[in-house]
């Protein structure tokens, strides 16, 4: 109960009004229900015993009726006299055999098939010695051992027997002057005409099952898995019949769901009116809660946005009660919040390219610019054309560097500055590694923030390619499109390092302009669309990869213009 309390305690009010009114108007309504349900379940379910036990007995009249005339059919062929005298004559030649069984059995036979529809075979199994004739004579032996065969031996009457899902009927052939057993006559016949002509002119939903004596099963219009179900099962209403005249048992039986839905029609008459006043009066609860709680659950509902990070929405309301108020107070808090997250965002970022602009400014561009133009020409006067090429390399570096004090610089330029860097180091390590450019010619048309690839290649250079004992050096660098992106790849074979290191040197700052520096302003300037990722096995090298999201300054330009 404690527990009860606390869950409608905790409930929205919109519900607990609902519930309460609920509970008071749907008692009566449903004693009265529940009391027409059972009186009108008790109606049915006798008026369908009945029915079925109509339907069964119909069938078992059918069947009874069918039985005996094919018995009285049985009974003809046995004590037909022309028939005992063929079978009784000890013939002498085979020509005479042959005459009677064309002049006589033939016909005889033939006419009974034709007048009777439902025959599809019929068998002399012969005891005197007659040699077989197609399939109306066949020699006893065949069947002598058979289990019909031994039980119509001891019948005086027609036997029903069903075997290989066929139906036949057998008797005993003896003469009929001196009990002389002749042999047996097996009548197969059509069980559709059997069975289905009687069990399917009566009501189509009842299960019908029908066995034998042993019972063995002769027929049933349902599976045997249904068929076995329904026979035990409490869900099924059952009747059983015998039919005298073969010795079988009939039983019938129909689901319950099936007949007892029609109780639900009783039962929807006797709450509609009922039930139109409750509807009638949960249309007043619903709209006075609704009414009550609706800007309630719009303004928790604008909460829960928020929650999961949606806060570039306005929540605010025109009404001046207390959960105008609210509103209004929430939606002030939530612009403070993004005004707050704005100048961190924008703080960080100009923080970052502050301390860039920092680095670019020591430099001194004009002093430095002046001196590489001395130095190269003093280089080229002299012929000391090694001198003159760093010279010129470096000038070019810091000219890509500088960028005229611009972030954003195109591809073209950022790779220049990356080979002069990689020239200036090639002629400080005498070249003793080599450097593979695998760039396509697409990603030219495209811009990106300088100093982006230098910092990972003087990181390859001095922590791999320098720390390499065997063998020589080696930098790949290769830049493609991928979709909506471009993808640069800086791999060198040094000793490499363990992954869970690699992955830290991403969010560690170094003493100098290190990659955790390269990686901020990639998230900061594209919004987290670039990504930046180091692989690396011991003994096998590093590979870093860069995506950024495809730019071209001055296609944004013009869109904005």
């Amino acid at each position: 109960m404690h527990k009860m309390l606390a869950s409608f305690r905790n409930l929205p009010f919109k519900y607990k009004i609902l519930l309460s009114y609920m509970i008071v108007i749907l008692i009566p309504v449903l004693s009265l229900g529940i009391y027409s349900f059972q009186q009108s379940q008790a109606f049915l379910v006798n008026q369908e015993k009945r029915n079925l036990t109509a339907s069964a007995e119909k069938i078992v009249d059918h069947l009874s009726y069918k039985i005996s005339l094919y018995n009285n059919i049985t009974d003809f062929i046995v004590y037909n006299t022309r028939l005992q005298q063929l079978f009784n004559n000890n013939y002498k030649d085979k020509v005479s055999l042959a005459a009677d069984l064309k002049t006589v059995l033939v016909p005889t036979i033939t006419n009974i098939q034709f007048i009777n529809q439902g025959i599809k075979e019929i068998t002399f199994y012969s005891k005197q010695g007659i040699p077989e004739f197609g399939s109306l004579v066949l020699d006893y032996s065949r069947i002598a051992d058979e289990l019909w065969a031994v039980e119509t031996e001891g019948a005086y009457h027609p036997r029903w027997v069903s075997r290989n899902g066929e139906l036949f009927i057998t008797k005993k052939f003896i003469d009929i002057y001196s009990d002389r057993e002749l042999g047996i006559v097996s009548i197969a016949l059509d069980y559709d005409e059997i069975f289905k002509e009687s069990l399917f002119m009566s009501a189509q939903e009842y299960g019908v099952v029908i066995t034998d004596e042993s019972n063995s099963l002769i027929y049933s219009n349902r599976s045997a898995d249904t068929a076995d179900y329904a026979l035990t099962s409490s869900r099924y209403m059952k009747t059983e019949l015998p039919i005298t005249i073969s010795g079988w048992t009939l039983q019938s039986f129909v689901p319950y769901d099936f007949f007892l839905k029609e109780s639900d029609q009783i039962l929807r008459a006797t709450i509609v009116v009922c039930a139109a006043c409750i509807l009638f009066l949960l249309l007043l609860i619903w709209i006075f809660s609704s009414t009550l709680v609706k800007r309630i659950r719009h303004l928790n509902a604008k909460m829960k946005q928020v929650e999961i990070g949606q806060l570039a929405m306005d929540v605010s309301s025109d009404a001046s009660d207390e959960i105008g108020q609210l509103t209004n107070r929430f939606g002030k808090m939530l612009k403070t919040i993004n005004h707050l997250i704005e100048d961190v965002y924008r703080s960080k970022l100009v923080q970052k390219e502050a301390e860039l602009r920092a680095l670019q400014a020591q430099i001194r561009p004009h002093f430095l610019y002046n001196s590489l133009n001395i130095i190269n020409w003093r280089a080229i006067m002299n012929n000391d054309t090694e001198t003159s090429s760093i010279a010129t390399r470096l000038s070019e570096f810091y000219r890509t560097t500088l960028n005229k004090g611009d972030n954003i610089i195109s591809i073209g330029d950022e790779l220049q500055n990356m080979k002069a860097y990689i020239d200036i180091q090639l002629i400080m390590h005498e070249h003793n590694f080599d450097v593979i450019y695998e760039l396509d010619d697409e990603i030219y048309a495209f811009d990106m923030l300088n100093l982006i690839l230098q910092p990972i290649v003087e990181n390859a250079i001095e922590h791999g390619i320098d720390c390499k004992t065997e063998g020589k050096g080696k930098l790949i660098i290769s830049g493609k499109t991928e979709g909506n992106y471009i993808q640069f790849t800086i791999a060198d074979n040094g000793p490499g390092m363990e992954q869970e290191r690699a992955n830290q040197i991403l969010y560690e700052q170094s003493s100098g302009y290190g990659l955790k520096n390269v990686n901020e302003r990639l998230s900061l300037y594209f919004e987290n669309k670039a990504s930046m990722f180091i692989e690396s096995v011991p003994g096998n090298g590093t590979i870093c990869r860069i995506q950024i999201p495809k730019y071209n300054r001055r296609l944004s330009q013009a869109e904005v213009g």
